[in-house]
């Protein structure tokens, strides 16, 4: 697939195994492995990093006090046989802990209540991936949440399934995944990001709301799916270079908190955490 005589060359996206007789620039790097649509990085933050931003010469002001905000609650699957790839009796056990969490955290009367105000807690929806190990990990979880009695949708979404974000620095063996592969699932990753990871109101559409003064809901969005998703969409969230991903770890039923506020801003409330499953729950595989 590659030339037998070649180097790692860093770029801005990734480690990538170049000839040393043919010199790629960063870009034809970047338009090889993921195509047109990856994005550009730099140090600076980019307020219009999902396209929602107002334009430079509209008219409008986003409101500070209070704004919507969106709650992605991101949890990996628990633990499964790596041949059945089913859920083992301590995966299930793991789901069933991880759900009365959530339930605990999106009660219809939670509310978050400290000097900035209250603001109270809406979950919106319930998204899963169609993997055997997620698809069982989020029927527990919602049973343990007891949404017969609301309107909570519950969907299925191919989009979130495990895959390859791109190639992470540093790698063991650059030729663990083919091009093919690689090129495929980023694209993948990278759409599902767009679709999930984004401020809720669109200013560049729509006018601002004017929420009630003393207290603004806090959309709470939960997706049950897979670590190599959460990894990815924790650092393009914060806006950090992509091919860090593999540089964070994450336990089965590890909870992840990303919080995305109407003005743009980004802020990591938890990364995989595990305080809701005793010390003999904690698994990586």
């Amino acid at each position: 697939m590659f030339s037998t005589t070649r180097i790692l060359r860093r770029t801005a996206c990734m480690l990538i195994p170049v000839t040393i007789a043919c010199e790629l620039s960063d870009t034809d790097i970047r338009k090889k492995n993921f195509g047109q649509w990856f994005p550009d990085y730099s140090r600076e933050w980019n307020n219009d990093w999902d396209f929602r931003h107002p334009k430079p010469e509209a008219d409008i002001r986003i409101p500070t006090k209070p704004m919507k905000t969106l709650h992605l609650i991101l949890v990996r699957h628990g633990q499964y046989d790596l041949k059945e790839k089913h859920l083992t009796p301590l995966g299930c056990k793991q789901a069933v802990l991880t759900g009365n969490r959530i339930r605990e955290m999106t009660e219809p009367n939670a509310a978050i209540e400290d000097h900035y105000g209250r603001r109270k807690i809406n979950l919106v929806k319930i998204v899963h991936s169609d993997v055997k190990r997620a698809v069982e990990t989020a029927n527990i979880v919602t049973k343990q949440l007891d949404l017969a009695s609301t309107s909570i949708p519950i969907e299925v979404d191919p989009i979130l399934a495990e895959g390859w974000p791109c190639l992470p620095n540093p790698i063991r063996d650059p030729d663990s995944v083919s091009q093919s592969v690689l090129y495929e699932e980023s694209a993948r990753l990278e759409a599902a990001f767009c679709k999930y990871c984004h401020r809720i109101t669109d200013y560049k559409t729509e006018a601002p709301a004017t929420p009630a003064p003393s207290e603004v809901k806090e959309d709470y969005m939960v997706l049950i799916c897979h670590q190599n998703v959460i990894r990815y969409f924790v650092c393009r969230a914060l806006q950090l270079p992509p091919e860090a991903w593999l540089r964070f770890r994450g336990s089965n039923c590890g909870i992840t908190e990303i919080i995305i506020t109407d003005d743009g801003r980004v802020s990591l409330e938890k990364f995989a955490d595990v305080g809701h499953l005793p010390i003999n729950h904690h698994t990586f595989h």
